[in-house]
């Protein structure tokens, strides 16, 4: 469900991204298929550090989708990220594990509100 500020429950500040951008769509456009191939490839590192439990690169991987999230305004998936950021510091693997577990539920949310919003 949408809020008053058009987005699904923080998954995705629209009004944020597009401001910040000035209301260049096709800006968006790119930013938003630079995120789905950045964020394709940081989601199988961390799934393959995680199965090696290589916890200094999923702190690498997770820090890195944590910032990318902050700058398409996927308000929840920077926080999921930033959670796992600290799982991996204080060397918590299966709280790594689950909280990855969330961070891929999020991520399928906020592609389908970034493909609704940016990319049709």
């Amino acid at each position: 469900m949408e809020d008053k500020n058009g987005f699904l429950d923080g998954v995705f500040d629209k009004k944020d991204f597009f401001d910040r951008l000035e209301g260049d769509s096709e800006l968006g456009r790119q930013l938003g298929e630079m995120f789905l191939d950045d964020a394709d490839e940081k989601m199988g590192q961390l799934r393959d550090a995680l199965e090696k439990n290589n916890l200094d690169e999923v702190l690498g991987a997770a820090h890195s989708l944590k910032g990318a999230s902050a700058n398409m305004s996927a308000l929840r998936l920077r926080r999921i990220a930033a959670d796992l950021e600290q799982a991996a510091r204080k060397h918590e693997k299966q709280h790594a594990a689950e909280i990855f577990a969330l961070l891929e539920t999020e991520m399928e949310k906020f592609v389908s509100e970034l493909k609704r919003y940016v990319l049709d």
